[in-house]
């Protein structure tokens, strides 16, 4: 039979390279003996039946009786199988440094050798977010030398990376290391309107929106501006705790957009060329707090980070009924923006262009493990807030930890759903994870809004399945209502949340559930009251009995007849209930006060009440 061309010389070279091993070891090893040259009818044969060389190079070479093939079992003949074995040995070159443009194609070189010569070379080539590559057979220039010219139809904005797989003529595969370039895109090319942005329709006139550029613009400097002039950007400066406005687009940032045109605004680099990053992954190191991210990328991204120290990722969307906050999130949109909570200094948060590599870890990570989640929705007719959390973890503890969110920010009008998570009437929180180790709870929550008036829809959605012993119970504390049914039903809330709406979430087994929403309901007062004092007159301390309603802030104060402040008993948040307070007849710098005529005078959610007393030394 004759072999192929290109076979015939590697069986030529492999027979060569067998003769002059087979002599090398003759003609230079040491002390050889040969054991027999061949085995008669009436010789003893050892078990192996072989035929021994014993020398100083290598072990031994064997050849079984059962066979006629001679076997090498040496050091150097390990060597040799392994010389066939190895893949091919692959350097790419390019004709470009980084930077490719589109109206020229880059032509990649592919040298590949091996021993047993090579039988093909593919150029991979994948564009950003696809998850399998195309494959272009390479065109040989010689017997290790391949090329192939990428289509100019690949020349776009999501860029691309490339690399070369060669196989040999035994089937060995080797792949080549990562090309990944900068694409650069001319005038007009990245636009907000491609199929993967988030806003495909531009963004609507006088509505807050959070907006990111995916790739880098040449020129990326933003000209100050207002909404008198037709639209403004804001950028949050989480150090100073205030907006500022950026004079320049910086990647993987987000910034605040408002206009108020007449039609959607839709941007493009309508006025500068840009480049496309390379498709690697993209870290953004964090601040302490929330952060306002977007995505470099023109293309949906995965992201990845640890959850026990970044909180994420949140969309700020809407429509043009309402807007407000939703997540978390897996995958960031380009043009769209992001906040994210970094609970330390050096937390990440890395985008991945071509998926997470380390996914079943993230969502084990990221799971509750033993525990429960209930994911709370409050609606309005302008805004929303799809953020809030309760439930319980087996990592969690009851008071404020890594598991615990802080509420997003606030731009403008809103409505939000937050949480008293360390029992301090602080709603600072929209999500209150708990430790596993207790079954019963009450959770404080406040809807607060913007909105003058309601409605409001309260509802709710559980993350897997309800534990069986699970019963919830919801007491709206304004109306003195117990919604037994809050999971099936939701419910409607027509007062305004101006000043905060109170709510309490009872979570337990059924008798805990009961009694205790029975128990909250008895403690709200009917009306906000103030009680005279007592003694009265008095010398030298007198008592004040309050009831509130409703919780928040309250200020307790002590005037004189002619209206000056005297003292300031109470200036803080307060839950509803009863309660008490005292005055020693001194003032606010410690001294003793005349006798004479007092008012007591009692603030909380815009409603006053007045007590007269009399002080007597």
């Amino acid at each position: 039979m004759e072999l192929p061309k290109g076979l015939h010389r590697v069986y030529n070279m492999k027979i060569i390279f067998i003769t002059s091993a087979l002599i090398s070891n003759i003609l230079f090893a040491q002390g050889f003996q040969m054991k027999a040259y061949q085995i008669s009818a009436t010789a003893k044969v050892s078990k192996s039946d072989s035929l021994k060389l014993n020398g100083s190079i290598g072990t031994s070479f064997n050849q079984k009786s059962s066979s006629d093939s001679l076997f090498l079992t040496g050091g150097f003949s390990k060597s040799l199988i392994q010389a066939y074995e190895e893949p091919p040995v692959i350097v790419v070159e390019t004709e470009y440094d980084s930077v490719i443009s589109y109206d020229n194609p880059p032509t990649y070189t592919a040298t590949s050798t091996d021993i047993n010569g090579i039988k093909n070379s593919s150029l991979y080539i994948q564009p950003g977010g696809r998850k399998t590559p195309y494959i272009f057979p390479m065109l040989p220039i010689n017997d290790s030398t391949y090329a192939a010219t990428v289509p100019d139809t690949l020349l776009s904005v999501r860029n691309f990376r490339a690399w070369v797989v060669s196989e040999d003529s035994l089937s060995n595969e080797s792949v080549s290391p990562y090309e990944m370039p900068a694409i650069e895109f001319p005038v007009g090319e990245l636009s907000m309107d491609n199929r993967f942005s988030h806003y495909q329709d531009g963004v609507i006139a006088e509505q807050w929106r959070l907006i990111s550029w995916p790739g880098v613009l040449k020129d990326s400097t933003l000209k100050p501006s207002s909404l008198q002039d037709g639209y403004v950007f804001y950028d949050w400066d989480i150090q100073n705790d205030e907006w500022l406005k950026p004079d320049t687009i910086i990647s993987g940032k987000a910034y605040w957009f408002k206009h108020k045109y007449s039609e959607n605004a839709s941007f493009s680099n309508h006025n500068s060329p840009g480049r496309a990053i390379e498709l690697d992954d993209f870290i953004i190191e964090l601040e302490k707090g929330w952060n306002i991210i977007g995505s470099p990328f023109s293309f949906p991204v995965e992201t990845d980070y640890d959850p026990d120290f970044v909180t994420g990722v949140y969309l700020y969307d809407g429509n043009d009924d309402n807007e407000g906050w939703s997540g978390p999130n897996m995958v960031m949109a380009p043009w769209a923006g992001y906040a994210v909570h970094a609970k330390g200094e050096n937390d990440i948060i890395t985008l991945k262009p071509f998926g997470t590599d380390n996914e079943e870890n993230f969502l084990a990570k990221a799971s509750l493990s033993d525990g429960w989640k209930l994911k709370l929705k409050i609606e309005g007719d302008d805004y929303f807030d799809y953020t809030a959390f309760i439930g319980r973890n087996q990592y969690a503890s009851n008071y404020e930890d890594k598991h615990d969110k802080p509420t997003l920010p606030k731009m403008n009008e809103y409505v939000s759903l937050s949480m008293d998570v360390n029992q301090n009437l602080n709603y600072q929180f929209s999500s209150d994870i708990r430790s596993i180790e207790e079954t019963n709870g009450i959770w404080n929550l406040r809807i607060s809004s913007s909105d003058l008036e309601g409605p409001f829809e309260l509802t709710s959605l559980f993350e897997g399945s309800l534990p069986p012993e699970l019963n919830i119970s919801l007491v709206d504390i304004q109306s003195r209502v117990i919604y037994d049914q809050f999971l099936a039903t939701g419910i409607t809330i027509s007062e305004s949340a101006l000043d905060g709406y109170d709510l309490r979430l009872i979570a337990g087994d059924a008798q805990f559930v009961m009694e205790s929403s029975q128990k909250i309901l008895d403690e709200i007062p009917s009306e906000f009251l103030l009680s005279q004092n007592y003694p009265n007159p008095f010398n030298p301390v007198t008592n004040m009995n309050f009831e509130l309603p409703r919780s928040g802030r309250v200020l307790l104060t002590i005037y004189n007849v002619r209206g000056q402040e005297v003292k300031t008993l109470i200036n803080e948040n307060l839950n509803y209930g009863l309660h008490t307070a005292s005055w020693q007849g001194i003032d606010n710098m410690g001294r003793p006060v005349s006798s004479g005529v007092y008012f007591s005078e009692l603030r909380s959610r815009g409603v006053r009440k007045t007590r007269k007393m009399v002080f007597l030394k």
